[in-house]
């Protein structure tokens, strides 16, 4: 896709551009993902989900072959609930390259309060 008469300032730092990261479960997504994507992200995904859609994006891969140029399709998921170090490790083992977790709510410190425990009970264990 192209456009012409834009301009963007800042520039992006990254060269070309910064990262594109795909998410949704299409076939037309997935495609998208293994073909032009830097990542794919998953929201609220648990870990059958994720292990039926890692499945796909490499079915996605095998019908088109991923340039290598872009390198490894970085997977990152946003799971549902809590989230406790072996179920981490389930999601490592699946192939996700990161968790994005949520907070139960923005009230207060809950924000700080999970990145609190994540770095007390996760970081250092995986």
């Amino acid at each position: 896709m192209s456009f012409a008469g834009v301009l963007q300032r800042p520039r992006p730092v990254q060269r070309p551009h910064p990262p594109i990261v795909v998410g949704g479960w299409t076939p037309a997504a997935l495609r998208r993902a293994v073909q032009v994507g830097n990542g794919w992200y998953g929201w609220q995904m648990g870990l059958g989900q994720t292990a039926e859609t890692l499945r796909a994006l490499r079915k996605a891969t095998a019908r088109r072959p991923r340039p290598a140029a872009l390198g490894e399709l970085e997977i990152t998921i946003t799971p549902p609930g809590t989230v406790d170090i072996d179920t981490c490790r389930r999601y490592r083992d699946l192939g996700v390259h990161g968790l994005a977790l949520l907070p139960s709510t923005t009230d207060g410190t809950a924000i700080d309060d999970l990145i609190q425990t994540v770095g007390a009970t996760l970081v250092p264990r995986i």
